[in-house]
């Protein structure tokens, strides 16, 4: 019985990340590895790209011809590029012939009132690298965004991207599946009270219910490791390669 209290609060302590990184960390966004044309095609496609993800922030209720805003969003861009892993920096306002240029033109919305500023990381940086250089690009817009809502009263920002948004879908999902057996639990053991007339004999099925979401969630934790590894077993054995990368973990 003490092993198995070690080995469950052990498991749900890795696949949180209370040691290391957890399992909803370690999720990104996939597609099952299934040999296809469309397969084929979207490795062409990420091998010939130069660049990484991107952070942008969309401006209403301001136009880039604002001369209030040529100081700020300059200041802003330079700070962006000095950011570690920065590859490119683009607004109607740094962007070549400027707001009324074709550039800065595609950048502006079509009533004039609005603008996009974005930001793309160098590709293939290392996760921790991609990690702390879209945080600060986050940062760093959010803080343009409101430097020109002070600049240009009535102005707002938005700062979005497709590494913001499945944060934000995993992040849901997490609190979710938390706030679903914290539920879940309390009302499975008062119907199991019921149903066995005593706590004992109830408590025991909640307890194996409790270690097997630990072990299941530790144990997708490790899948997820074998991406790493996908190469070299893919030619032992197709099958399991092709379940694994199927995994949303992995």
């Amino acid at each position: 019985m003490l092993i198995w209290v070690i080995l469950a609060i052990a498991g749900f302590a890795v696949a949180t990340g209370a040691v290391g990184e957890g399992l909803f960390a370690r999720l990104n966004a996939g597609q099952a590895t299934v040999p296809s044309e469309s397969t084929t095609g979207r490795e062409i496609l990420d091998a010939a790209s130069t660049t990484g993800p991107s952070l942008s922030l969309i401006v209403q209720g301001a136009a880039p011809t604002d001369p209030v805003l040529a100081e700020p969003v300059t200041v802003a861009t330079a700070d962006l590029l000095a950011i570690p892993g920065m590859a490119q920096v683009v607004s109607p306002l740094v962007v070549p012939g400027g707001p009324t240029g074709p550039a800065g033109v595609a950048l502006t919305a079509k009533d004039g009132t609005g603008f996009l500023v974005s930001a793309t990381l160098q590709p293939n940086l290392a996760k921790a690298e991609q990690t702390a250089a879209l945080t600060a690009a986050e940062a760093r817009l959010t803080a343009l965004s409101g430097e020109i809502s002070q600049a240009v009263p009535g102005a707002t920002g938005q700062v979005g991207g497709g590494t913001l948004l499945f944060d934000a879908i995993t992040g849901q999902v997490e609190k979710d599946l938390v706030r679903g057996e914290l539920i879940a639990l309390p009302v499975s053991l008062l119907v199991m009270v019921l149903v066995f007339g005593g706590f004992l004999a109830a408590g025991m099925p909640i307890a194996g219910a409790i270690a097997s979401i630990g072990g299941a969630l530790a144990t997708l934790l490790g899948f997820s490791y074998l991406k790493t590894w996908m190469p070299r077993w893919s030619t032992l054995s197709p099958c399991w390669a092709w379940a694994c990368a199927s995994t949303t973990a992995c």
